[in-house]
């Protein structure tokens, strides 16, 4: 997002620029700053291997693709049956229409907040086990 935020506002991009970027927001993730995880310093060059930074910025399929996943897991969980046959159907629908008409198909609406909030409460089930685990 921060490589297509400086594009939108016609700033310049060149490899110094996304190394940068790239640096500060691993370092960030892996809490360097606050001593946590050590992030070497030629980690910043990892982008340049990574072409969902800059080739038709297809990152965004990875978290979708996880939301929606974890959205039909808790279906699956909560109705049984039901929810694995038509969750089948995407399996079954193969490259006959858009993702997004077989994902709605299947029972999830990939437009409303539903899959999102499945993905959180699923999220948030795994961080009170481990509290439960650290508490032991």
């Amino acid at each position: 997002m921060d490589i297509h935020t400086k594009i939108e506002k016609g700033e310049p991009l060149n490899g110094d620029i996304m190394s940068k970027l790239y640096y500060d927001i691993v370092k960030k993730y892996y809490g360097h700053d606050e001593g946590i995880c050590v992030v070497d310093p030629y980690i910043q060059y990892e982008w340049a291997y990574i072409p969902h930074f800059y080739y038709n910025y297809y990152v965004y399929q990875y978290s979708t693709s996880i939301i929606y996943a974890t959205a039909f897991s808790e279906k699956i969980l909560a109705e049984g049956k039901p929810a694995v046959e038509k969750y089948f159907n995407i399996i079954k629908g193969g490259g006959s229409d858009y993702p997004i008409n077989l994902i709605k198909k299947a029972g999830v609406d990939p437009m409303s907040a539903e899959p999102f909030d499945l993905a959180i409460k699923r999220m948030n089930d795994i961080m009170d086990q481990i509290e439960e685990i650290l508490d032991k």
